[in-house]
């Protein structure tokens, strides 16, 4: 079932405060109630209103947006397996851990140095 919020925010230069308005259950509904609340606190500068589509019961987005980047780091990480810049070990539990191929192992320390040299030379070091 998808619900429609509507919300009021408030800006300030310290924060911004969401004010949930109410939900309906369509946008037909949701943009009635937008209009009449409007009518009675238009915008302005600081005060805005929003209206935001949910489906009832669905995951965060933002946890959708950690399985997508977790599922692209594993694609990234079985990539190089194959290519054969990572090995497989197995521990003595019978888990199994992967290290960096020996012939990769000079590329990867030059690339981490040259990150942490550049990284040092930003505007913020002191």
């Amino acid at each position: 079932m998808t619900v429609y919020l509507l919300e009021m925010l408030i800006s300030t230069p310290e924060r911004v405060v969401s004010e949930t308005l109410g939900v309906y259950d369509t946008m037909r509904k949701a943009k009635s109630h937008l209009n009449k609340v409007e009518n009675i606190r238009p915008e302005t500068e600081s005060v805005s209103f929003n209206i935001l589509k949910f489906e009832m019961n669905d995951k965060p987005s933002i946890l959708k947006m950690k399985e997508v980047a977790m599922q692209y780091v594993g694609e990234e990480l079985f990539m190089m397996f194959h290519q054969g810049m990572l090995e497989q070990m197995v521990e003595p539990d019978g888990s199994f851990s992967y290290v960096v191929a020996g012939k990769f192992k000079g590329a990867l320390e030059k690339a981490i140095t040259r990150f942490h040299d550049s990284a040092s030379d930003g505007p913020f070091e002191v």
